[in-house]
């Protein structure tokens, strides 16, 4: 069992069990179990950062350099198998590479009984130790639904296998931080004991004149005590002149309950961004602030390289190289990640078909709006401004043109040079 899994099992999960976890085991040392969570928080929300952007992203699938949208292109922007759309199948792959001890993916090629691909996130395997050729993977097990996990008898190596890592030294730093404070949290626990909260029992001459009062106290310490601090509602009966008060370790963080919430979200603040750092995520990011020009940043900094590392590797072994060469693949489309709204960008939109950059399918199909009538929105337009030099002033009329008309036209794809409207 790898580092994270050990440390989510006995650290991050609430759920009942026999294994010892922060909720009966407390740490005398909160200040250190506080940052553990917060960095547990700010991991994940690495990962739902990431998702969201990936699932807006469009897979483009290309044959012989022409876009296409035929099976594959399906299967990486809908359903990669029968069981997950895509968001939820990139949301496994982005926890596999945060999260994961060795912070890697398998994504598996298994077709269906129609002979059509489908991909699945291993959520365990093991990698042949081969390091000169292609490594073949065993043990490898699935869990597309829910919690269900399914072990494979097969083996996979070659284009059934796409396998890929995302890590640094930074983000191994980070790790081994975790792990160190984790170490900690235990060997401070089995010094200090298992509750943190700390009583006084005051006792009086009345107390110890109690009939019996041996024999009562040792039952009122070694059960009946122990049940009250385990208790979320419990009462514990006293003898007279006793009196159970709680240590200023307990006391004094219901006095300053406001300063120390201030406190917390302070510190998370900061863990947050720290961790933010380590992924090259920005702070408004994290804090969920989403400032524009940090959504600039966020874009060619953070998400095009896992998404070009995902991208290759997808090339590499989905396609192989003769596809590649050949102009067969597929590529992720991190514009997409940008919010297209066309009133805002009106203008811009302007003069990315004046200039003939763009068409108007083109534009509109980035802003995921109906294509219209490629007679009009597959044509490049051009303004007057632009001509070859020499031969406008030779003749002025060479800088109009329609559709049809000349070596370069035809076809959808023809250029309309002129700022008059398309007939």
């Amino acid at each position: 069992m790898g580092f994270f899994d050990f440390l989510g099992k006995l650290l991050f999960e609430d759920e009942g069990s026999n294994e010892v976890t922060l909720n009966t085991h407390t740490s005398s040392h909160d200040s250190t179990r506080q940052q553990l969570w917060q960095m547990r928080t700010a991991l994940h929300i690495v990962c739902a950062r990431y998702t969201a952007m990936l699932s807006k992203c469009e897979v483009k699938t290309y044959i012989k350099g022409e876009s296409v949208k035929k099976d594959n292109y399906y299967l990486f922007n809908l359903e990669p198998n029968p069981n997950q759309t895509k968001a939820e199948f990139m949301g496994q792959v982005i926890r596999r590479l945060i999260l994961s001890p060795n912070h890697d993916c398998l994504i598996v090629c298994i077709p269906d009984r129609a002979g059509n691909d489908r991909l699945y996130v291993a959520s365990d395997f093991n990698i042949g130790e081969a390091q000169l050729y292609e490594p073949i993977f065993t043990d490898v097990s699935v869990n597309a639904i829910g919690d269900t996990i399914l072990p494979l008898s097969m083996t996979f190596s070659g284009k059934n296998a796409i396998y890929f890592k995302h890590t640094s030294a930074e983000i191994e730093s980070l790790f081994m931080q975790m792990k160190k404070m984790y170490a900690d949290i235990i060997e401070n626990d089995v010094k200090a004991g298992t509750y943190r909260q700390k009583y006084v029992l005051s006792l009086d001459q009345t107390a110890e004149a109690q009939p019996n009062f041996e024999e009562s106290m040792q039952t009122l310490l070694n059960e009946e005590f122990e049940q009250f601090i385990k208790g979320d509602n419990a009462v514990i009966p006293l003898y007279a002149g006793m009196k159970v008060s709680q240590t200023s370790a307990g006391s004094d963080l219901g006095q300053n309950a406001s300063v120390a919430d201030k406190a917390i979200h302070s510190a998370t603040d900061e863990v947050l961004t720290k961790v933010g750092l380590v992924y090259n995520i920005p702070r408004s990011i994290m804090l969920g602030l989403y400032e524009a020009d940090d959504i600039d940043q966020f874009l060619p900094w953070c998400l095009d390289p896992i998404a070009n590392m995902i991208t290759e590797a997808i090339n590499r072994k989905y396609y192989g190289k003769k596809a590649v060469i050949n102009g067969t693949y597929c590529r992720i489309d991190t514009e997409q990640a940008r919010h297209f709204d066309f009133v805002t960008i009106s203008k811009n939109a302007n003069n990315a078909i004046s200039s003939g950059v763009y068409t108007i399918n083109g534009l509109r199909e980035k802003g995921h709006e109906p294509l219209i009538d490629p007679a009009i929105g597959d044509v490049h337009f051009i303004t007057r401004n632009y001509a070859v030099v020499g031969e406008y002033m030779e003749d002025p009329s060479n800088v109009i043109a329609t559709s049809g008309e000349g070596d370069n036209h035809g076809n959808n794809s023809g250029t309309v040079a002129g700022g008059g409207s398309h007939k």
